[in-house]
């Protein structure tokens, strides 16, 4: 039941943490109005899953600040060195053979993580 006494908060971003997913040629199968109710479900239990895992988050946080733990952030330019040296870990995967639109993939994940506001301290998909 011991706890760390410390805990670096390095802010990387976000990760994909919860989704709903149907393959491609069932999707197309599907009428309109149950592609309509999957979107109205997947946003339903996107904002409830954000909800829980921020609400976990928070209790877990202030659980160990109780307990003793010491967060430090890191500083900016600490941060943004660390993320500019980080290898692109996108490279070997988009090359990997039967995965010829992993690039391609990558770069639709950013635009659309994008166009909800978030934005990527480096943008990997751009180096491949």
């Amino acid at each position: 039941d011991e706890v760390a006494p410390n805990a670096l908060l390095v802010d990387f971003g976000a990760m994909l943490v919860g989704a709903l997913a149907v393959n491609r040629n069932r999707w197309e199968a599907f009428p309109e109005s149950v592609r309509e109710a999957f979107g109205k479900g997947a946003a339903a239990y996107g904002a409830a899953y954000a909800a829980d895992l921020k609400a976990r988050s928070d209790t877990s946080r202030a659980d160990l600040l109780a307990r003793g733990m010491k967060y430090t952030t890191l500083p900016e330019a600490d941060r943004a060195g660390w993320i500019a040296n980080l290898p692109n870990p996108a490279k070997d995967w988009s090359a990997t053979p039967g995965n010829e639109t992993g690039a391609e993939a990558l770069g639709a994940y950013y635009e659309q993580v994008a166009a909800r506001g978030f934005h990527f301290a480096r943008n990997f998909a751009a180096e491949l």
